[in-house]
């Protein structure tokens, strides 16, 4: 084969690279805006502020309000938060400390 073939073919490479990283970030940046919005929407939702709605998440009010800032969010905090979503009785027990 001949080398310019070779060059080209392994730049081409390396630009599919480069566009895989990029989609990837932003993929990530995608996911990360849309769990935030999630958070906020569903506390405006419930009608609580982020220090009651950390105690039900049982985090401290510091890193709620770093989620909903832009920090990354633990998959079980937000599946906690679509339970309590779809189970009013969930959140009186963790409320109540019943469990």
């Amino acid at each position: 084969m001949p080398t310019d073939f070779v060059a080209l073919l392994k730049k081409q490479i390396e630009e599919a690279k480069a566009a895989t990283a990029r989609q990837n970030r932003f993929r990530r940046r995608l996911h990360l805006l849309s769990d935030r919005m999630f958070l906020r929407e569903m506390r405006a939702e419930l009608r609580l502020s982020q220090s009651e709605f950390a105690e039900l998440l049982q985090v401290s009010t510091r890193t709620f309000q770093g989620w909903e800032g832009g920090k990354h969010i633990p998959r079980s905090s937000l599946l906690l938060a679509q339970i309590i979503r779809e189970f009013p009785e969930v959140r009186g027990w963790l409320a109540d400390r019943k469990w």
